[in-house]
């Protein structure tokens, strides 16, 4: 690719590829079906301990249940053919204070949910975001929240190269 031109058309429109918490929490209810589970009811320790993520930066957490979604996102290779429960899709937005951080790791080893970590910096708009669950939703959500550790605007980094490559795979840019 030549990553000269596609910097020239996303120098163009810089201003338009950062997205505020309110944008992207109304994509991921709207068009991913998605539904927030409450921070307190994750393992505190895990969340510190996950070098992807960054703990005082998190805002909220979502998943990522609806069948239609789960299958548009799934990757290649995720096909295990692991079933450890009969009640595939047994939580609903409602019940949210119910799903806990072993009911996430239990759903994300079925293929029966993604997640995804709204982070932060002030408290307004999104500086990143962590896909658990798909490589394929992980690639969409960095074009609305950037690669943690890319040197935006340096066409050398190859953290901010993907990202470039990002934005014209899923139609942000038009090269």
């Amino acid at each position: 690719m030549n990553y000269k031109v596609i910097l020239d058309e996303y120098n163009k429109y810089k201003e338009n590829f950062t997205y505020s918490i309110n944008e992207v929490e109304t994509i991921l209810t709207n068009d991913l079906k998605a539904f927030e589970i409450p921070l307190k009811n994750m393992s505190k320790t895990d969340l510190k301990n996950n070098e992807e993520v960054t703990y005082k930066d998190i805002y909220k957490m979502y998943v990522i249940e609806e069948p239609d979604v789960l299958k548009q996102f799934k990757d290649e290779f995720d096909d295990i053919g692991i079933d450890l429960d009969e009640d595939d899709y047994d939580y609903s937005p409602d019940m949210k204070d119910k799903y806990d951080y072993d009911t996430l790791i239990v759903k994300h080893n079925e293929e029966h949910a993604m997640s995804v970590f709204i982070e932060t910096k002030d408290k307004k708009n999104v500086s990143y975001l962590y896909v658990w669950g798909s490589m394929k939703l992980q690639e969409l959500m960095c074009c609305y929240g950037g690669i943690k550790g890319m040197d935006e605007g340096n066409i050398n980094d190859p953290y901010f190269q993907t990202y470039l490559d990002m934005l014209v795979k899923h139609g942000f840019l038009k090269i």
